[in-house]
């Protein structure tokens, strides 16, 4: 459907129970992990913790920080974003298939009738899913 959007599932669940939403506090289970300059794990942990989200970003925020911006989280952002492009440079090394494909967006009128369809710029940030800059998490 072009202009609706049909969750996966209840809006209880989706939306609340589970869902990072910022100043919420989530119990969880996180993988603590060592990783080398060349995206090697050398050692991990998994632990019951519980996360609270201090602020969630948009795919354009983050980019913005990523070209330059300045913001408090800058130095958190570009670690992360340099992880990632190491784990991405490994799994493409060890034959991993990339599905790059462009995300379209339609635009609709009032009426719902047709008026473009874009395929706007992918950004570095939405190459990997939903950022958050989360607290360290507390063992329960």
């Amino acid at each position: 459907m072009i202009d609706k959007v049909v969750p996966m599932f209840p809006p209880q669940l989706s939306n609340e129970l589970c869902s990072f939403n910022a100043d919420q506090t989530k119990l969880t289970f996180s993988a603590f992990m060592t990783i080398s300059s060349k995206g090697e794990i050398r050692d991990f942990r998994i632990e019951r913790t519980a996360l609270k989200v201090n602020r969630r970003f948009s795919y354009k925020e983050v980019d913005a920080v990523l070209n330059g911006n300045s913001d408090p989280d800058k130095k958190k952002l570009r670690l992360m974003a340099k992880l990632s492009e190491i784990l991405r440079n490994r799994r493409m090394k060890n034959g991993s298939l990339l599905f790059d494909i462009p995300e379209i967006k339609v635009v609709l009128d009032k009426e719902s009738r047709l008026v473009s369809i874009d395929v706007p710029k992918r950004l570095e940030s939405e190459r990997n899913r939903r950022v958050h800059v989360m607290r360290e998490p507390e063992c329960c």
